[in-house]
């Protein structure tokens, strides 16, 4: 007869049970070091199992248009006109001065909100902090100086300061999106968001130079950049 030994075939329970406990423990090990991975990553946003990118990021843009008639709107800017040869300020008002016998090379208007128009001359017409000409500071201490320009004749003007969440246009001309490619528009709905830069005029073009969000171009076909 054969005799069993205790330690024979017998299978020792406490022993499955620490192997599967060790099994179970790098597994854990695993999963936690793949979620502390992923949520350092600047990539990516961990909220439950929801896996987002990262917001949209800001790009380079600049656009040279024909100037269009109805203008555009800014606020809280600085405007800056060249008059040029013809160095007169006809047609201008500041408050209830009427500038038409001033002459001189420039005008300069900050904190400026109001429309903008410069297709051969200049229109504008809204409220200014101060209004500088030839070295003279005009203000109110304060209060917002009612501006109104009516066809200044201009070589250039150049706004500045542009912080805008929302500028659109109708227009026509091409428009260059770094790392994107350029674009033409031919009298086609333009919308950029969060544009920050500059705007510039010269009487028959208008030129954007800064940054955008996103870009819409509302023709056919339609194009979206974010």
């Amino acid at each position: 007869m054969k005799h069993l030994s205790p330690h024979g075939h017998h299978s020792n329970p406490l022993a499955k049970l620490k192997k599967r406990a060790t099994y179970f423990l790098v597994f854990l090990v695993v999963v936690a070091g793949t979620y502390l991975a992923l949520s350092a990553s600047d990539d990516y946003a961990i909220t439950g199992a929801t896996v987002g990118l990262s917001e949209t990021q800001e790009f380079a843009v600049s656009a040279a248009f024909a100037l269009p008639e109805s203008g555009f709107d800014v606020r809280d800017v600085t405007l800056k006109i060249t008059l040029g040869a013809v160095g007169n300020f006809s047609g201008l008002k500041v408050d209830s001065l009427n500038m038409e016998g001033f002459q001189g090379a420039s005008l300069v208007l900050n904190g400026y909100e109001g429309n903008v128009a410069g297709e051969s001359a200049l229109t504008f017409a809204g409220k200014a902090d101060s209004v500088i000409m030839n070295d003279v500071v005009i203000n109110k201490g304060g209060t917002p100086l009612k501006v109104e320009a009516n066809s200044i004749q201009y070589d250039s003007a150049e706004v500045s300061g542009v912080s805008a969440k929302s500028f659109s246009l109708v227009a026509t001309g091409t428009i260059d999106v770094m790392d994107k490619g350029s674009f033409t528009v031919d009298n086609e709905r333009v919308e950029i968001k969060n544009f920050n830069g500059m705007i510039a005029m010269d009487g028959t073009s208008l030129k954007l130079t800064g940054s955008a969000r996103s870009l819409l171009i509302d023709g056919a076909p339609r194009v979206s950049i974010e």
